[in-house]
């Protein structure tokens, strides 16, 4: 059987490089910091709860591993909601 766990660590890697350089480049600073943050808890209750479609990669065949777009999508989601709320909030000056 294959571990799948090289290419999990390659994938978070590769989030948090991504998500450190948007934020060195102030690109949506606060809204990467919401993905990153929401990201890494969606992770967690995965594993903490054993809840398969939240896994950023899940074991696929005898060797190899399938990246589940929906890990990526909810907290991109969330993101970019708390974008859309930043921006009601600074226009109401709250």
């Amino acid at each position: 059987m294959y571990t799948h766990w090289p290419n999990i660590l390659i994938s978070y890697i590769a989030i948090t490089i991504i998500t450190h350089l948007m934020i060195k480049n102030k690109y949506f600073i606060k809204e990467t910091k919401v993905f990153f943050v929401s990201f890494l808890l969606t992770q967690l209750i995965a594993f903490v709860f054993d809840i398969n479609s939240l896994y950023i990669n899940i074991p696929h065949g005898e060797s190899g591993t399938m990246i589940q777009t929906v890990a990526i999508i909810i907290p991109l989601t969330l993101g970019f909601a708390s974008h859309f709320i930043f921006r009601i909030l600074e226009r109401n000056n709250y």
